[in-house]
Order: C-alpha cells, then structure tokens, then sequence
C-alpha cells in the first residue's frame, strides 16, 4: 500500500463503503444537473460557424467568433508573409 502513496487507513475498499458511494452519487447527480442546466454543445442545433459560452449559453461576437475560429489559418498566412 505505501508503494502506492495509500495509507494502510485509505485503503481502495474505503471507497466501496456505502456513505462513500452515496457522497460519490450525490456528486455524479450534481454534476449531471450542473451540465442539463447549460449549452449542450455539441447539439444538432448548435450553431457550428460560432462559440457559445456552454456556462451562460451566450453567443460570442462575430468578429471574436472569426479571429478564434480562424487562428490557425492565420498563423500559416502570417508565416508564410514572412517567409516570402
């Protein structure tokens, strides 16, 4: 166990323990609640040509939306400029 970094007192059976595995799916449903309340976004209806705040659910602006959405292309045109 100590190669392991546990304690003898934290061994992996502690986590079977049924207030363990009530406070971890108190946890998992606390989460899943947190996600349903915001953006999915990977939804069909979605916009793809934009990035949502998945939090808030609010839309960039267009030209934020563009300059992140197209950094890579970007970054090509700007190095090849400099090479030419």
């Amino acid at each position: 166990m100590a190669e392991c970094g546990l304690k003898v007192v934290e061994g992996i059976t502690n986590d079977l323990l049924n207030h363990r595995i009530n406070i971890s799916a108190n946890h998992v449903n606390s989460f899943v609640s947190t996600m349903l309340q915001r953006v999915n976004p990977f939804a069909a209806d979605v916009r793809k040509d934009a990035l949502i705040n998945v939090s808030t659910g609010k839309v960039a602006p267009d030209d934020v939306s563009n300059f992140l959405l197209n950094i890579e292309t970007n970054k090509r045109r700007k190095q090849e400029e400099m090479h030419d």
